[in-house]
């Protein structure tokens, strides 16, 4: 249970190192925007000094910021997608004639936040992984990132596959 506990982590931490990634190109017209000389100016009418600083560590930060919380949903969602696979799979596999009603899905999506909960947000666990995670080499953080991908899109395909056990 504790490598999963830890791969579920480092697989968050990636997640979140995905977000970081996409939200700064998708936010380098805000930065630059930002970092002008007359933005800048009214900011610091306003008691600013350095108004891209104070929005992208509002973006960025892993203790509070919102990118975190995104990658958090997103590890939410894939679990589910993960149990809703498992579920068709065995349905399937079993014959087993259930009408695939909103209780099911709810109990799925309420199973995944739980199991988020616990693995990862639980008196901020994450954030220990995190500063565990930050202190290694780039190429093993790279190695993780790319299994963490995988990972990914392996139940993405697990989810495609199983749609043909549904009922």
């Amino acid at each position: 249970m504790r490598k999963f506990v830890w791969f579920w982590n480092i697989f968050h931490y990636s997640l979140y190192r995905w977000e970081v990634y996409a939200g700064n190109i998708i936010t380098y017209p805000v930065r630059k925007i930002l970092r002008n000389e007359h933005v800048k100016k009214k900011y610091a009418e306003r008691g600013v000094e350095n108004p891209e600083k104070i929005v992208f560590s509002t973006l960025n930060d892993p203790d509070s910021g919102v990118r975190v919380f995104l990658a958090g949903a997103l590890a939410v969602v894939l679990m589910f997608l993960l149990l809703y696979s498992i579920f068709n799979i065995i349905v399937g596999l079993f014959a087993v004639r259930i009408n695939l009603e909103l209780n099911y899905l709810f109990l799925m999506l309420g199973a995944s936040i739980l199991i988020n909960y616990f693995l990862l947000f639980r008196r901020n666990k994450y954030m220990v992984y995190f500063k565990e995670f930050a202190k290694m080499q780039k190429s093993e953080k790279d190695k993780y990132g790319w299994l963490s991908f995988l990972t990914a899109l392996s139940i993405l395909v697990l989810t495609g596959f199983s749609f043909q056990f549904a009922n």
